[in-house]
């Protein structure tokens, strides 16, 4: 398993107990998201190297529509007045391959998943406005089972700058224009600058038993600049470090009680 859950006490008196599911479920959301993320960079590099500096001049209605077998990737322009969509750029992604793809038309699907993140969007930079956060997001849309949509907006690097501590979500209706509940995670926004040489780090997660969804995915996507990132918890403190054994990348995870 990624993780390992410490004893503290007395055993009899004082055992620790870690809510080891809740964990794990966030955390499978959470490298879902890092796979998001990878085939976005990835995406948006090759429409650079195509065409530089053609990424700053398209609209903003780009997301990864994840899929069982794959992710496909979008870049486009989103119309309100006629509720369609024109894809400009778009990607395939699967462990086995990636490869871009010549613009098609839009299916039904698409268009509504365009529609959720225009106007998420849209929602979100209001709501940004009165936070009166001035840092980048990225946006992650899933579709629940009752068919509506949800807009999860993170941090986003940028230069030699991260940012953790804010999770913003959005629940839009099933007609993806209308805005069913707004969610605000974490305590406030903090910023990290990347060093040549990088000290343990300090993710603050008091608000919540186990890491938030948020602290996990910043985890995951940082955890090579840093030697180890420390989650400080209610009652615990989730350590991430690099696997020495698994060549693959994985992080490992310990749970331990604060004292």
């Amino acid at each position: 398993m990624p993780w390992r859950t410490a004893l503290s006490g007395n055993k009899s008196e004082n055992t620790f107990h870690f809510n080891d599911s809740l964990f794990n479920q966030r955390l499978a959301l959470a490298r879902d998201l890092v796979d998001d993320d990878h085939a976005a960079w990835w995406s948006s590099d090759s429409i650079t190297a195509l065409q530089p500096h053609h990424l700053d001049s398209l609209d903003d209605t780009w997301f990864v529509l994840s899929e069982p077998t794959a992710r496909r990737i979008f870049y486009g322009r989103y119309f309100p007045e006629t509720n369609t969509y024109t894809i400009k750029y778009s990607f395939t992604m699967s462990d086995s391959h990636a490869i871009a793809l010549p613009p098609s038309e839009t299916s039904d699907t698409v268009t509504l998943f365009a529609r959720a993140v225009y106007f998420g969007d849209r929602y979100f930079d209001h709501l940004l406005d009165s936070l009166m956060l001035d840092f980048p997001f990225n946006h992650y849309i899933r579709r629940n089972p009752d068919n509506t949509f949800i807009l999860r907006y993170l941090p986003a690097g940028t230069g030699n700058l991260c940012a953790y501590g804010t999770e913003i979500i959005l629940q839009l209706a099933e007609t993806g224009d209308s805005l069913l509940s707004t969610t605000l995670t974490g305590n406030e926004l903090k910023y990290v600058e990347f060093s040549n040489t990088p000290e343990a780090l300090e993710l603050d997660n008091t608000f919540d038993e186990v890491p938030s969804i948020g602290n996990i995915f910043f985890t995951l996507s940082f955890i090579r600049e840093f030697p180890v990132i420390s989650i400080i918890n209610q009652e615990s403190i989730s350590i991430a470090r690099m696997s020495e054994t698994d060549t693959s990348g994985r992080v490992s995870w310990e749970h331990v009680q604060r004292q």
